[in-house]
């Protein structure tokens, strides 16, 4: 029995299949009409759409016949593939050399007679199976079977490219997905390495004292100076030293670790002190004045505390940078914070020149003025906000400082 030989470009027709994730899969009720509307129109007790993998038949819709596949060495359809715009007719396949010793022919289901209508995915356009009648008995079609034989694999056809579409559209979500991720992340890691410098600088302080400490230590060890009290002392600033550094890294981790945010109940006005204190060198670097005029209680959100101080860290350094040229008794960076209704809002507002692009197209990515900018800054804390199911909006007037308000759900 000669099996049929493998077209020429069988990766790629393999590699087409299989992205369409439908073998194996359960079966359809828009695939088995088909094979049943086949079977009863053409006049023939068994209908398929048969895929051909590498070395089976695989079965998507089957009607008069209980087996979910068979061999490839034994398939009919492997033989109609080669012609992907023709259909394939054996009108007798006891009499055809092809297929007169095939053990589907002289054994179940003792195939005579078989018509097979190519299916061809639409991106690659390649034959990945056919829709195919089969009768026990040798026989022909007529005109009209052949054509509606011919509608009903356009209608299957059909049926894979929108499979083959919503595949592709689902790999393009993902890809998007995995894109945006990536530039959220080279924003925090640009953020990051535009903090480096004041870290540094900050852990220079506890590093100092954890290493004064330790030396105070070692002294009172060799000298046999020791005193419970001042021990003690001595031995709490050595741990707030410590604990002070593992804060710092610990901040710095939370920028550049890509991980699915988790979301807590937590207070915004907590945030912004935090915000403050991790600041406080570069503001003073900057000669800043920083006015907080938070409200009195606790204002509740449900969100990422991590995910929010990196949007308040963003805005702050914005302001830092945006009063550079302004003289440093003028200054100031304005946060507040209150509830209206059931939002929490908070504004941050500079006394720099204002924006230097709309108020609108702040938060468009890749829009800097920077000249060694990535211009993901805003655009990333607009997506963070969004992801809190709130909103960020920017004005500014020219020499009039901006303002960026930042509204959240209240907690419920």
């Amino acid at each position: 029995m000669p099996e049929a030989p493998l077209p020429l470009d069988e990766p790629v027709r393999l590699g087409a299949l299989r992205g369409l994730d439908i073998l194996d899969t359960p079966s359809e009720g828009a695939y088995d009409d088909i094979v049943k509307l086949a079977a009863e129109l053409c006049e023939t007790p068994i209908a398929l759409i048969s895929l051909v993998d590498e070395h089976r038949q695989w079965f998507k819709a089957a009607h008069g016949l209980d087996a979910k596949e068979t061999p490839r060495a034994f398939a009919f359809c492997a033989h109609a593939i080669h012609a992907p715009t023709e259909p394939l007719i054996v009108f007798n396949a006891e009499q055809d050399p092809r297929f007169s010793d095939n053990p589907l022919v002289t054994g179940e289901p003792n195939i005579r007679f078989y018509a097979g209508i190519p299916l061809v995915t639409k991106s690659d356009q390649q034959p990945i199976g056919t829709l195919c009648v089969i009768s026990d008995e040798a026989r022909e079609l007529s005109d009209e079977q052949l054509k509606t034989l011919t509608v009903l694999a356009n209608h299957a056809e059909k049926l894979l490219h929108l499979r083959e579409a919503t595949k592709q559209l689902m790999n393009q979500q993902f890809e998007l997905q995995q894109q945006q991720h990536e530039l959220a992340r080279l924003g925090r890691l640009s953020l990051a390495g535009e903090l480096v410098a004041e870290v540094s600088h900050e852990m220079g302080q506890p590093l100092y004292a954890i290493s004064a400490l330790s030396a105070t230590l070692e002294v009172m060890n060799e000298q046999r100076g020791w005193e419970y009290g001042r021990t003690s002392v001595l031995i709490g600033r050595l741990q707030e030293a410590c604990s002070h550094a593992g804060q710092i890294l610990t901040r710095l981790r939370q920028f550049v670790r890509n991980v699915p945010p988790e979301f807590e109940t937590c207070d915004v006005n907590e945030i912004l002190g935090t915000t403050v204190e991790f600041l406080d060198f570069q503001c003073r670097r900057n000669e800043v004045d920083i006015q907080l005029n938070l409200a009195s209680s606790p204002l509740k959100v449900h969100a990422n505390s991590a995910h929010l101080q990196q949007v308040a860290v963003n805005l702050f350094i914005n302001a830092f940078e945006a009063m550079g040229d302004v003289e440093p008794s003028e200054r100031a960076l304005r946060v507040t914070s209150r509830q209206e209704d059931e939002s929490i809002v908070v504004e941050i507002s500079d006394s720099g020149p204002g924006l230097k692009v709309s108020d609108e197209a702040a938060f468009t990515a890749f829009r800097t003025t920077k000249a060694d900018g990535l211009g993901m800054g805003l655009s990333i804390c607009s997506r963070i906000i969004e992801n809190h199911s709130g909103s960020i909006s920017a004005s500014s007037r020219t020499g009039e400082g901006a303002t960026f308000r930042i509204e959240l759900p209240k907690a419920g």
